[in-house]
C-alpha cells in the first residue's frame, strides 16, 4: 500500500452495523489497515450504530492511524431531514453519536445536502449554511475534530427526485449556490465539496449557465485541494445573479 495516504471505506450503508458488516470482517479490515503507514481511515455509519465499544475496538486495531466516521446528517432541521430527505433519525441521535466519537478520540465527517427536494434555491443555501454552523458549534463544544462535506444534489434515475425533475418541478442547485455556501462555511471550519456526477447527463447535476460551468467546477476542485477561499474571487459570469 505504498503511496496511499488515506483509505475511505464506503459500503453504501453503515460500517458499524453488524448485519451489514459482520464484526469479524470489521476486525479483519481494521487490523489489516493498521499495519500500513496511513494518514487516516474513514468509514460511514448511521448514528444508532456508533457505539463506544465499536469505535474503541476500531481505534485499537488501527493503532496510531486516525479514524474518522462519516454521518449523513444532511440538514440540522429535523423537519427538513424527515419530511424531505426521510433519514429516519433526529438531531438528538446525531448529537449522541457525536459525543461517542469525541469520547473515543475519533474524528467526524458530516455530510450536508444542498437543495433536497422541497426547498427552493435560496432556502437551500440558508439551510446548508445553518447546518454547517450547527455542526461546527457542536464540534467545538465537544472538542471533536470535524470536517463538513457539502453534497450538492444530483438527479439519480429511478428516484422520486427524478419524477419531479422530469416533470419540470425540480432543478439541481446552481453552481453559484455551491460557491456561496462554501464561502460562508469557510470561516467556520474545514469544508470539502462533493463533485461526483455519477456519469449522469449534465442537466441532472449542479450547473451554471453552461459558459461558466467548467471554471466554477475547476475552482471548487482547487478549493478542495488548497482550501484557499480567494480562488473564488476571480470568478464571474453574467448568470451569477
Amino acid at each position: 500500500m505504498s503511496g496511499i495516504g488515506e483509505v475511505d471505506l464506503y459500503n453504501s450503508g453503515s460500517f458499524f452495523a453488524d448485519e451489514e458488516m459482520p464484526p469479524e470482517v470489521r476486525t479483519h479490515v481494521f487490523k489489516c489497515l493498521g499495519s500500513f503507514p496511513l494518514s487516516r481511515v474513514l468509514v460511514e455509519s448511521r448514528p444508532e450504530f456508533i457505539t463506544s465499544e465499536r469505535v474503541e475496538e476500531a481505534r485499537r486495531l488501527l493503532g496510531n492511524i486516525p479514524l474518522e466516521v462519516g454521518i449523513g446528517l444532511e440538514s440540522a432541521d429535523d423537519d427538513i431531514r424527515e419530511r424531505f430527505i426521510r433519514k429516519g433519525f433526529d438531531r438528538s441521535a446525531f448529537e449522541s453519536a457525536s459525543a461517542v466519537l469525541s469520547e473515543t478520540g475519533a474524528g467526524m465527517v458530516v455530510n450536508i445536502l444542498l437543495k433536497p427536494l422541497g426547498l427552493e434555491e435560496s432556502a437551500a443555501v440558508d439551510d446548508a449554511v445553518s447546518t454547517g454552523r450547527y455542526v461546527f458549534e457542536l464540534a467545538g463544544r465537544l472538542g471533536l475534530s470535524t470536517r463538513v462535506a457539502l453534497q450538492p444534489v444530483f438527479v439519480a434515475p429511478g428516484t422520486p427526485l427524478e419524477t419531479e425533475f422530469l416533470a419540470g418541478r425540480y432543478l439541481p442547485p446552481n453552481l453559484w449556490s455551491v460557491v456561496e455556501v462554501v464561502r460562508r462555511l469557510h470561516c467556520m471550519g474545514e469544508t470539502v465539496v462533493g463533485l461526483s456526477e455519477e456519469g449522469l447527463e449534465p442537466k441532472r447535476s449542479p450547473a451554471g449557465c453552461g459558459k461558466c460551468d467548467g471554471i466554477i467546477r475547476q475552482a471548487l476542485r482547487d478549493y478542495n485541494r488548497t482550501k484557499n477561499i480567494n480562488i473564488f474571487d476571480s470568478l464571474n459570469c453574467s448568470c451569477r445573479s
